[in-house]
Formats: structure tokens, C-alpha cells, sequence
């Protein structure tokens, strides 16, 4: 397994996770009707899923800002990058929300029906005047098979429209 580096603020090549285990424990520990789903979990599979978590909303949203750096692993940190309340954020830290969308997608991950990888499902698709439909999903939502309840945290970084295939 890759090694376990968590995005500093400094825009690490080399960062391999957006979230620490201890962040990710401590977004978890307010949540206990659902903790269940990363409490039992040992340090290492933590670590592999936050790595996936990481991964996945990297490559799958359209992040607003711009990173610090061409060679950065991630889209975050990056320079003009607003909250809900149009507060400007450090360009020097992963935001808060950002953490915790990464550390509820982590949790997320294996469970059945939620984010196991796949592209969301497209109901239909056209080439001409370039035409997408989603399949309609459960619980509000979703971008690029990223569920709501993680869009939630992460709304303010990324925008609706999903990726683009290149």
C-alpha cells in the first residue's frame, strides 16, 4: 500500500489524502447514530479509504480556486477559494469542510449501493448537441456518483456541473 500522507497546505506532490485518521475520527465521533460505519474500522483500512475518498472527489469534481502549484496531488489548498458566508479561505489549509466531506465519504465507501467506484448511472446519452441524463438517485443530490450527504460539506469548493470526459 502507498504511504499515508496527509495534504499539509502546503500543496504536497507527494500527499496521497485530504484527511488524517484523527480528523476523520473526530467528524465521525459527532455523528454516533452512524459511527458505526467507520469506528470499527483498523487504522489501516481508515487510511485506505480516506486515500480513496481523497481520490475519488479529486478526480470526479470541478474544483473552484486555483491550486498552488502545477505538481500539487490535489486540487486543495488552493488561492481564491470561498466558504458559504463568502469568507476567503487560507490558501495555506485544507478547509475544515473539506476534511470532513472527505472523512464522510471514507466512511461511505463499501457500503452497499454507495460509491463502490463506478460512474453514477446514465438513464441516457447522445453525442450530438452533447446530451446526459442521470438515473434518479435516493437522498437528494449526487455528482459523479459523490452522494449528497458529502456534497453537503464540500458545495461551497466545487462546482455542480460534473467532470468532463477528455
Amino acid at each position: 500500500m502507498r504511504s499515508f500522507i496527509v495534504e499539509d497546505g502546503t500543496g504536497l506532490s507527494t500527499a496521497t489524502s485530504l484527511c488524517s485518521v484523527a480528523d476523520a475520527d473526530d467528524h465521525w465521533a459527532t455523528h454516533p447514530q452512524v459511527a458505526t460505519l467507520w469506528d470499527p474500522l483498523h487504522s489501516e483500512e481508515k487510511e485506505a479509504r480516506l486515500m480513496h475518498a481523497s481520490l475519488l472527489a479529486s478526480r470526479r469534481l470541478r474544483w473552484r480556486g486555483n491550486p498552488l502549484s502545477r505538481t500539487q496531488a490535489f486540487p486543495i489548498p488552493a488561492t481564491e477559494l470561498y466558504d458559504y458566508q463568502g469568507r476567503l479561505q487560507s490558501s495555506s489549509a485544507v478547509p475544515a469542510d473539506v476534511k470532513r466531506g472527505i472523512a464522510e465519504l471514507a466512511g461511505l465507501i463499501g457500503r452497499a449501493g454507495v460509491v463502490a467506484g463506478d460512474s453514477p448511472a446514465i438513464k441516457s446519452q447522445s453525442t450530438g448537441p452533447v446530451s446526459v441524463t442521470y438515473a434518479a438517485t435516493a437522498g437528494g443530490r449526487t455528482i459523479e456518483g459523490i452522494p449528497a450527504q458529502v456534497i453537503q460539506y464540500l458545495d461551497p469548493y466545487i462546482f455542480a456541473e460534473p467532470m468532463l470526459a477528455r
